[in-house]
């Protein structure tokens, strides 16, 4: 794994936003960077020093790459210069920079490209290839094509490029039917390239996916889709990546995403850049930054009474260190975010059921805490986790959640006594006899988890309810997080 980079996320991903108060909100960068013309797709080197993006500034009928280069960040972005040893007469779009900024891929329909016959009417059909230059003493090299097999006479475009894996992805769509735009990945070794492979569905939803980007912690990917249950247009999204399997996609919510399209990320120097059609910028695309917070702060609280309570705490963060540390009543427990991936907090108090919550870093504000609640420890008593995932229509637990589990096993086995109902629920999404099946099976593999941890299995009944009783009265992000759970209740007559 590369050292983990200095940047944050703005998602929370459970059912209450941390966002407000002197948290930084996306802002788009002044002229001369944005203009009245479309500024899109921008890209940025890891330490923040050098940015691309593609734009029609000037009159021009095409898009160009533009880059601009700064000496320290902080510093304002200076005047951008069209790349012009990598620019044709052509389209050339879509950039893409390595984080080292010394390896650009992007997109070109220029001359040389791969392309359909002419049609029946003799027009010709021109498609979209990727190239790539490199940055060397003498400055860029003039780019060179991918080798046929990745690029096609069909159209391929965004490209990106995942280091530690040595993987190429991009999009590829037939000639004339964009709604049909695929994500694609390929192997880059030094002295061949493998073949490419479509990405599994959970990518490819077939909602114009595009755009898969490393987190820069070794977790996982960002990408762009239009899928249902977004905010509106394209989305950001997060994705796991464990074990070669891709996790549930993740909408990073507002304020990154919003009523209009996001396009990107890219991450650099502790910011994160995309391109919007948002109101509020020079042009109709615009690029924005948004330029996080590093630091939270962290109460305890009973669930009912609101006081705060003893508990200790772990925060486990995305590269896997975990620390615990003890919360006492009267403070605000600091947190210096280490990482940039995911974020999760766990408490655990005598005479309560342990709870958890997930964020994903960045975009907290450190005057406002984040708040976890303990339930107590009372007959009938009902609490539900979110921290529990399982791959997509399926009942299979996702790793990410067995710190979660774990934690409940050694509260269950420090009191035999207890017996639990689990009850699997649903978003709002889908049918409800599909549902209703899904969620049985789900509380079904918790059980089954913990009977494989030796408790057992006659302490446990389980209940699917499906999408029958929401939390939240209402579909997609900040909606969806708080339906999705496992419901636990202490059956009468067993408690303490």
């Amino acid at each position: 794994m590369r050292t983990p980079l200095r940047f944050m996320l703005l998602f929370v991903i459970l059912s209450a936003s941390v966002l407000g108060g002197t948290n930084p909100l996306p802002h788009p960068l002044p002229a001369p960077i944005n203009s009245p013309s479309d500024e899109f797709a921008p890209s940025v080197s890891e330490d923040g020093l050098r940015l691309v993006f593609s734009s029609k500034r000037s009159g021009s009928r095409y898009p160009d790459i533009y880059i601009c280069e700064r000496s320290s960040t902080g510093q304002s972005w200076p005047a951008p210069v069209p790349l012009t040893v990598v620019n044709s007469a052509y389209s050339d779009e879509t950039p893409y920079l390595t984080p080292a900024g010394d390896l650009l891929f992007f997109a070109s329909d220029r001359d040389g490209s791969l392309e359909m016959p002419a049609d029946a009417r003799g027009a010709v059909r021109v498609s979209f290839d990727i190239y790539v230059s490199r940055l060397g003493p003498d400055g860029w090299s003039s780019p060179a094509p991918l080798p046929p097999g990745i690029n096609s006479p069909h159209h391929e475009r965004a490209p990106t490029f995942d280091p530690d894996s040595r993987r190429l992805f991009f999009s590829r769509w037939p000639f004339g039917d964009f709604e049909s735009s695929q994500m694609w990945s390929v192997e880059i070794a030094a002295d061949h390239f493998g073949e490419p492979e479509a990405l599994p569905e959970v990518i490819n939803s077939g909602h114009q996916e595009a755009s898969l980007v490393p987190d820069g912690q070794g977790q996982g990917y960002y990408f762009v889709s239009r899928r249902p249950g977004g905010l509106g247009g394209s989305d950001v999204y997060h994705v796991l990546y464990q074990d070669g399997h891709f996790g549930t996609p993740r909408n990073l919510g507002a304020p990154m995403n919003s009523a209009s399209d996001e396009t990107g990320p890219s991450f650099g120097g502790g910011s994160i850049y995309f391109a919007s059609d948002r109101s509020g910028g020079l042009g109709h695309y615009d690029v924005y930054v948004i330029e996080p917070s590093r630091t939270a702060s962290i109460e305890v609280r009973d669930r009912e009474t609101g006081e705060q309570i003893a508990a200790t705490v772990r925060i486990q963060e995305g590269d896997g260190q975990e620390r615990t540390m003890q919360y006492s009543p009267g403070q605000s427990l600091a947190l210096d975010l280490i990482t940039a991936g995911p974020v999760e907090i766990r408490a655990a108090a005598e005479g309560y059921i342990p709870g958890a919550r997930e964020l994903n870093g960045a975009g907290l504000d450190p005057e406002v805490p984040v708040v976890i609640e303990l339930t107590r420890l009372t007959e009938n008593g009902v609490f539900n986790v979110h921290s529990i995932h399982f791959n997509p229509a399926s009942a299979e637990i996702i790793p990410e959640s067995i710190p979660v589990l774990e934690d409940l096993v050694t509260f269950l086995s420090e009191h035999p006594e207890l017996r639990l109902e689990i009850t699997g629920h649903t978003d709002l999404h889908g049918e409800d006899a599909y549902n209703f099946r899904l969620s049985l099976r789900r509380a079904a593999a918790v059980r089954d988890y913990f009977v494989s941890r030796g408790l057992a299995s006659t302490r446990f009944t389980v209940r699917g309810a499906g999408k029958t009783e929401p939390l939240a009265d209402g579909i997609g992000p900040g909606f969806d997080e708080q339906n999705r759970r496992t419901e636990f209740r202490i059956l009468p007559g067993e408690g303490p």
